[in-house]
């Protein structure tokens, strides 16, 4: 029995360019998501997604002023992921264009004067309304460093729907803290 070895960098069926699976030369092959496998892929090389939504933001150069007793939406004005290119640094709302079920977080710090009994809380909105919050209450006046983190599993149409994130202080002046690892927002599709 005598072997072949059929060497190409892509393959394409009789429709659009984006039925397209393309080999790099190393092993990996890119798969459009519109393709369908039958049977099972049993190689142990790597299978790389294409359309594959990935952001990860955050607050940079300065904190956040916000009003006391005022929901502000959160200013992630930097990206250090955004894969997809679906996260806006000047509208701080992620809207993704795939159709599916995302994985979001997000993370804040408050840091400075809160009054007493202030309750305050973190949320990601979808269009516009709250769909995960975390809150908690200061119950004596003072400075404080608080942090919250709140995340969702949510699905998106892939066209209109969008995320943000708002924070809420009842009394005081807490900014939104600056910096990576104080004030952050991100997800991924699943």
């Amino acid at each position: 029995i005598m072997a072949s070895i059929l060497k190409v960098d892509k393959i394409r069926g009789t429709g659009l360019d984006s039925d397209t699976i393309s080999l790099d030369g190393t092993g990996n092959i890119t798969i459009p998501k519109n393709v369908t496998f039958s049977g099972s892929l049993t190689s142990s090389q790597a299978l790389v997604q294409t359309n594959r939504i990935v952001f990860h933001a955050n607050r940079i150069s300065s904190n956040q002023t916000i009003s006391a007793a005022t929901a502000t939406t959160i200013q992630f004005n930097n990206t250090t992921i955004n894969v997809g290119s679906c996260y806006d640094t000047g509208t701080y709302k992620f809207t993704p264009t795939t159709a599916g079920n995302y994985y979001l977080y997000s993370k804040a710090q408050l840091t400075g004067t809160f009054g007493d009994n202030s309750t305050y809380y973190i949320a990601i909105r979808k269009n516009g309304s709250g769909i995960s919050l975390v809150e908690d209450k200061v119950w004596e006046a003072g400075a404080y460093s608080i942090s919250k983190t709140v995340n969702i599993i949510v699905a998106a149409n892939g066209s209109t729907d969008y995320f943000d994130v708002q924070i809420y202080n009842g009394s005081g002046n807490p900014p939104v803290r600056f910096g990576a690892s104080f004030t952050q927002f991100g997800g991924y599709l699943l």
